[in-house]
């Protein structure tokens, strides 16, 4: 029968009679079994044919190592979990995961037998696990009983069942070889064929009509024949015709002439029958074909996705089913053991999502040094990055750096009380929690680093057309300014909402203390033009930091043109700007000093016009250090709420004779420079 029959024969509806070809416990593979009929000829084969998927799901789930954990889902050592890693005495703990996953895949249902000491098996009694092999199934009486070749007889109180759900017979089960049986027959009849092919001596079969005046002439040519051409195998697959000669004694045609019984290989398309074999084969099996080793226009980013795909898809659900399984049934068993198996298996990385997570490892590593440097322990630092556990941060040991003054009673008792002034002044500085801080900074800090790094992408990704001809003009797209504003403003915006409701309690709180009726005060809001205000600003400040990373971009590229740099040169060193870190958190660091200021002043202004209030603005400076000479110029300093301390445009002239010029922004809030620990604090005229 030709493999054209044979791959038309598997797409007719037959009907078999499988009483002799299968016996109940579908024997294959490592099953003996009877009978050597070609439908049982493929069949032996399905662990064949589907070696190589079935190898890839085994070995990964060999490889995934199983714990018990008690019901408060901590892991815990257990007799189950040491009977999984010492089974029997056959098999290493490798070797029974990699029989459970092949037995699954190839047999409808598999069957392992429980061994314990005593009467009961319980969890502790075990003492092994082995599978069963050779038994016929009965059932007498309405139960299942497992009758081995020793004559033992086992039932289901000792015997743990493991099967796919069949919809045409629930207790037989369904295995992923029976679903692919079809598909890889393919593959056995071209791989009989190709045997053919080559015993045949690599000739095709056919006919050879050989022209001889006599039948002695015709005799003597095919000898020579069989002789020299004949396969190595001497297989008589060549038949040999006679033609006799015409009225004249003359050949009619030439001697010998070839007519092939067979289609040629390139008729049969055996490789788009191949393809579509593997195709079918994956979708049973899951595993695609870059993972079985079928290489044919792979590329890294293909085999990737194939590996997230295999893991998420094919591997992990099995091995999840598996684990499940044998946990239910073992409960089933014991009556319940108090434990669950369960394992960890991490899904592969696609590129994009590496970089997101070098990226996020980049973050959680700054997060942790912020959080040191603002006084937290170490320890405590990677718990709250680990976790997002904000109660998980402890503040170490500070050491003061000098020694602090200590009075008892009796010289306190003495000492006489401050006059009242006429006026109320904040004494405490209206500031962001640590913590609170440190949130919002890092999400601005994100916000920034994230539109620097696409706006280097885009450069990168566009390198022909910039190192052509590089002018004056923006490296970086037109909208990046409003972009960055944008992303800034939400977190900037976020934040003035959630200090502004607090220095409004404060700040309604002096007013109230200065005997001024605060009845008529609401809660915080920021008015459109406070807003309107505020969003100019921050486009200001996102245009200015843009035109930080265009120019450096510019000086790159020029660099670049004149020293004859190649483009990989020139990728190398416009990456150099993403590790600017310095410059990220410089205006993250500024703008949530000058967001938390803003917010008290805000709220100050709101309150004081809803309660008809006088109140003034002084500079003062908080920090443990020294103030800078400018700052120390300032201290101190009044001005109305809607006044500004310094214009834009005006100097500064320190005790030193060095010069401030504020060029960017009327100062109104208290703060003068990055890092700057200057604040606000008010005074209320009372009434």
């Amino acid at each position: 029968m030709s493999l054209a029959t044979n791959i038309r024969n598997l797409f007719k509806t037959k009907t078999i009679d499988l009483s002799d070809a299968i016996n109940l416990n579908d024997s294959i593979g490592w099953h003996t079994m009877s009978g050597s009929s070609t439908y049982n000829f493929y069949k032996d084969n399905q662990y064949e044919n589907g070696y190589s998927s079935i190898t890839k799901l085994s070995n990964g789930f060999a490889t995934i190592e199983p714990y018990t954990v008690d019901k408060n889902n901590k892991s815990v050592s257990s007799n189950i979990l040491d009977r999984l890693y010492t089974p029997n005495t056959d098999m290493s703990p490798y070797d029974f995961r990699e029989a459970l996953m092949v037995m699954s895949l190839v047999h409808d249902k598999v069957l392992i037998r429980v061994h314990a000491n005593g009467d009961r098996i319980t969890g502790d009694s075990i003492t092994g696990f082995t599978f069963l092999e050779g038994y016929n199934e009965e059932v007498v009486g309405g139960k299942r009983y497992y009758r081995l070749l020793n004559g033992e007889r086992l039932d289901d109180s000792t015997v743990i069942t493991l099967k796919s759900f069949n919809p045409d017979a629930v207790q037989q089960g369904f295995s992923a070889s029976r679903a692919a049986r079809r598909w890889t027959r393919i593959d056995d009849y071209i791989a009989d064929y190709q045997k053919g092919f080559f015993e045949n001596g690599a000739v095709p079969s056919g006919e050879m009509v050989i022209t001889a005046g006599t039948a002695t002439e015709f005799n003597d040519i095919v000898d020579m024949l069989q002789r020299k051409h004949k396969g190595a195998s001497k297989s008589n697959n060549i038949t040999y015709t006679h033609r006799p000669t015409d009225v004249n004694g003359k050949p009619m045609n030439s001697q010998i002439e070839w007519i092939p019984f067979s289609s040629p290989n390139k008729d049969l398309s055996l490789k788009e029958l191949f393809d579509n074999a593997n195709k079918k084969i994956d979708s049973v099996y899951g595993v695609p074909a870059s993972i079985r080793g079928v290489n044919d226009s792979n590329t890294y980013a293909s085999v990737r996705v194939d590996e997230l795909i295999f893991v998420k898809y094919a591997l992990q659900p099995a091995t999840l089913k598996i684990w499940s399984k044998f946990n239910h049934e073992l409960n089933r068993i014991t009556g319940g053991t108090g434990l669950a198996i369960t394992f960890e298996l991490e899904l592969p990385q696609l590129a994009d999502e590496e970089k997101v997570k070098a990226e996020a490892k980049a973050v959680d590593a700054q997060t942790v040094t912020n959080l040191t440097t603002q006084g937290y322990t170490l320890e405590s630092a990677i718990s709250y990055v680990q976790t997002g556990n904000i109660e998980a941060l402890k503040l170490g040991e500070i050491k003061p750096t000098e020694l602090p003054e200590v009075t008892d009673q009796t010289e306190v008792k003495d000492t006489p009380d401050q006059p009242v002034d006429l006026s109320m002044t904040s004494q405490k500085k209206k500031k962001l929690t640590r913590l609170t801080r440190l949130e919002y900074e890092v999400k601005l800090y994100n916000v920034v680093k994230t539109r620097m790094e696409k706006q280097v992408a885009d450069v990168i990704a566009n390198l022909d057309k910039l190192t052509k001809a590089i002018t004056e003009d923006d490296p970086i797209a037109d909208d990046e300014d409003y972009k960055l504003a944008q992303g800034m403003s939400l977190v900037l915006l976020g934040l003035i909402g959630y200090q502004g409701a607090i220095e409004h309690k404060a700040n309604v709180k002096l007013i109230a203390q200065a005997g001024i009726d605060t009845s008529n005060v609401g809660a915080f809001e920021m008015t459109p033009a406070q807003r309107a205000q505020y969003k100019t600003y921050v486009e200001k400040v996102s245009a200015g930091y843009n035109a930080q990373t265009s120019q450096r971009i510019r000086d790159i590229l020029q660099e670049g043109k004149a020293t004859g740099a190649t483009q990989a040169e020139i990728k190398d060193r416009l990456t150099t700007i993403l590790a600017e870190e310095y410059r990220i958190q410089r205006i993250a660091t500024t703008e949530i000093n000058k967001a938390g200021a803003d917010s008290s002043l805000f709220s100050m202004k709101n309150a004081a016009k809803e309660s008809g209030a006088t109140v003034d603005k002084l500079w003062t400076h908080g920090g443990t250090d020294d103030p800078c000479e400018f700052c120390d110029e300032l201290i101190g300093e009044s001005a109305g709420l809607e006044e500004n301390f310094l214009d834009l445009g005006d100097s500064l002239v320190s005790a030193s004779g060095a010069v401030f010029e504020n060029d960017f922004e009327a100062n109104d809030d208290g703060g003068l420079h990055p890092n700057c620990h200057c604040y606000l604090t008010y005074k209320v005229e009372r009434n």
